[in-house]
């Protein structure tokens, strides 16, 4: 039995890259702007593949509720503190 292999590493890509192992071979092709096509292929294997995503867009208003709510829960939290204080 073959064990894992797990690979991390960064590259500065210009054109493309093509990665052989003896059972997977893998291929990435810059693509015009800022993107890129990856393409794999492996033998009859079990193969694990893990992604990670890149957000590229954040949702600002669900940002400003949250603060919102958050300082409200805070402002109430002060007002009952200050609240114990004083009736001391």
């Amino acid at each position: 039995m073959r064990e894992t292999q797990t690979v991390h590493d960064t590259i500065t890509l210009r054109d493309s890259v093509t990665l052989v192992n003896d059972r997977v071979q893998v291929e990435v092709i810059r693509l015009p702007g800022e993107r890129l096509y990856v393409k794999g292929t492996c033998k009859g294997d079990t193969v694990k593949v893990y992604t990670d995503k890149t957000i590229t867009k954040v949702n600002r208003q669900a940002d400003k509720k949250t603060e919102k709510a958050a300082m409200v829960v805070i402002t109430i939290l002060g007002l009952a503190l200050l609240a114990v204080i004083l009736k001391k």
